[in-house]
């Protein structure tokens, strides 16, 4: 099952539909999600898709009959086709900077139901201290399950990257690693869960833009997809 649909039924707020008729009979309260991470999350300039998978994920959801609200102290400054433009990617940053501001974001914004957490690709591409990278993200999800314990937290390990063989084997290392860091978390009572964006998208050119790490137009399609229930 898709985490979000897991996550959403937990949350009851799963679509009530009439019995025998196929429509929504109530009004869905908002679910409020929080896109935290990095460029990934922003949506990088070179895809000339301001937004990133943020775009699709609203169409997708809200097309289900989700009444979605984006969290963040970040807005688009141009991105006229999303309605909902608030978000907390900061591109560029590593794990200890979304660390060092986690508390200040969150105490700006509505509790969130959902938290989309990306993060570790620059901890990569600045070779910081990778062998710790991994505990450094279980340190990150633990602050923040602990400062919103009633979030689920969805985690994405890194999608895959074709500039660099030598920094996709990086990538993949820590990839390897999350899954005991999701399990740790679970074990203590919090509410985690491990996407593996990792497989979504293709290893051709055609998901990735010409830097080759941030995906292209389609590849934000296929991340949103990702993330959407099925």
């Amino acid at each position: 099952m898709n985490s979000f649909v897991r996550w959403f039924r937990v949350l009851g707020i799963a679509l009530v539909m009439a019995m025998g008729l196929g429509s929504a009979f109530a009004v869905e309260p908002p679910v409020r999600i929080l896109p935290l991470g990095d460029s990934l999350t922003y949506g990088e300039a070179l895809t000339s898709v301001q937004g990133g998978y943020r775009n699709r994920l609203y169409t997708v959801l809200t097309n289900s009959g989700y009444n979605v609200d984006f969290l963040g102290n970040e807005s688009d400054t141009s991105n006229p086709t999303l309605p909902d433009k608030d978000h907390e990617g900061h591109p560029a940053f590593r794990i200890d900077e979304i660390q060092a501001n986690i508390d200040d974001w969150l105490g700006t914004v509505e509790d969130p139901d959902v938290i989309l957490l990306l993060i570790g690709t620059n901890d990569v591409w600045q070779d910081l201290n990778l062998a710790q990278a991994p505990t450094r993200l279980g340190n990150l999800i633990a602050d923040i399950a602990t400062k919103r314990p009633f979030a689920k937290i969805i985690v994405s390990n890194l999608p895959g990257r074709i500039d660099s063989a030598s920094y996709e084997a990086k990538q993949v290392t820590f990839n390897n690693a999350l899954p005991g860091v999701i399990a740790q978390q679970v074990a203590l009572g919090r509410q985690v869960t491990l996407l593996d964006m990792h497989s979504v998208l293709n290893t051709g050119i055609g998901d990735y833009s010409s830097d080759g790490v941030h995906p292209s137009s389609s590849g934000y399609v296929k991340m949103a997809n990702a993330w959407a229930p099925k």
